[in-house]
């Protein structure tokens, strides 16, 4: 039986490298203030967790695909152990806000829990996204898409809002950026189920820090000759 643990209101089982070794480290609690109302979506897509998170930080296909006019990467990515921090200055449309200039963190806890979260300068508000990724069969994946968005209604022209109507407004808002995550979601699943995986890949100055991240996937796969790393995939 594999070590299990309950943790940010979902159910997490350790793989590791070694079946006969217990977890080297646990998942941390992402909200430890409030946990805030998610609202969830589950997609089952052909291809491998390592490839889901890896779109993190390729910043060169969010033009092209999503739309994205302008996205830098201010400083290099950050790796602690099974922790992979990366911050981006993303232009993306934000419900009901249209186009917003935001600042976007990252943070990978292994290959298996994602956390980003979306504020803007000025703004009373932050997007919380949460996916977790589960390997059901080879280069098959189901992904757990949680999202949620925070209004500070304490200060500023909100202020007078009724608790009650500040609620509801921040459900309906959660729910129209939930449509817009999946909306770009739906936009990556042709490019995943096809795509095909190379080692080392060929990058451009503009693809963003994936030498970085693969380099710190690699600490999650065995040693030995029978390692599960993504191989060359049609």
């Amino acid at each position: 039986m594999l070590p299990c643990e309950e943790s940010n209101g979902g159910i997490f089982t350790w793989a590791g490298t070694d079946p006969d070794q217990p977890p080297s480290w646990a998942l941390p609690n992402l909200f430890p203030t409030a946990t805030p109302a998610l609202r969830f979506n589950r997609i089952e897509i052909g291809t491998h967790p390592q490839e889901i998170l890896e779109n993190n930080v390729d910043t060169a296909h969010l033009y092209p695909l999503h739309g994205f006019p302008e996205c830098a990467v201010p400083e290099g990515p950050a790796s602690d152990g099974h922790v992979f921090t990366v911050s981006l200055r993303v232009t993306r449309t934000v419900p009901p806000f249209g186009a917003v200039s935001g600042d976007t963190t990252i943070s990978l806890y292994g290959l298996g829990l994602m956390h980003l979260v979306v504020t803007a300068p000025g703004q009373q508000w932050q997007i919380d996204v949460v996916a977790s990724t589960r390997p059901v069969a080879p280069w098959r994946t189901e992904l757990l898409l949680g999202v949620a968005m925070n209004i500070d209604a304490t200060k500023g022209p909100l202020s007078w809002v009724p608790r009650q109507a500040m609620t509801v407004l921040a459900a309906a808002l959660t729910r129209l950026n939930l449509v817009a995550v999946l909306k770009i979601m739906d936009q990556d699943i042709p490019v995943w189920e096809t795509k095909r995986y190379t080692s080392p890949p060929r990058l451009g100055h503009s693809d963003g820090p994936i030498g970085p991240y693969r380099k710190w996937a690699q600490q999650f796969y065995p040693t030995t000759p029978n390692r599960r790393e993504p191989t060359e995939q049609g």
